[in-house]
């Protein structure tokens, strides 16, 4: 290593979502508003569940991977392949069926269609 330069392993690039993180900029206002909610109630609660709606981008699940004891749930048909292929997401995102929910939900993210003004997306709280 020379001197004033890091490791790889210490460099953004090196994260296994630094991709897909990088590649919706325009999003960052609303990803920053829905990773503050879902961080916020991460402090409080051992294991929320959150789940990720199919038509919400994979950037959204990408953002939330860094909360460790979250349990990141998307909907069925939600685009796992536009996640890198990496055994530290896949092992971290589980596919909504009907048999997944006996205890509560916490939130559901939701992109609602037609729209492209900054209320974009839903955040909806279960206690």
């Amino acid at each position: 290593m020379r001197e004033g330069e890091l490791p790889d392993r210490y460099k953004a690039k090196s994260e296994v979502c630094f991709s897909i993180r990088i590649s919706r900029d325009d999003l960052m206002g609303t990803r920053l508003a829905i990773y503050e909610q879902v961080q916020d109630l991460h402090q409080f609660q051992e294991q929320p569940k959150v789940l990720v709606s199919r038509n919400c981008p994979s950037v959204i699940v990408a953002d939330l991977l860094d909360l460790p004891r979250l349990e990141l749930y998307v909907e069925l048909g939600f685009p796992l392949s536009d996640l890198p292929n990496d055994e530290r997401i896949l092992t971290r995102v589980h596919v909504m069926n009907r048999d997944t929910f006996k205890d509560k939900l916490n939130v559901l993210i939701a992109k609602r269609d037609g729209q492209s003004t900054s209320q974009e997306f839903t955040f909806l709280f279960f206690f």
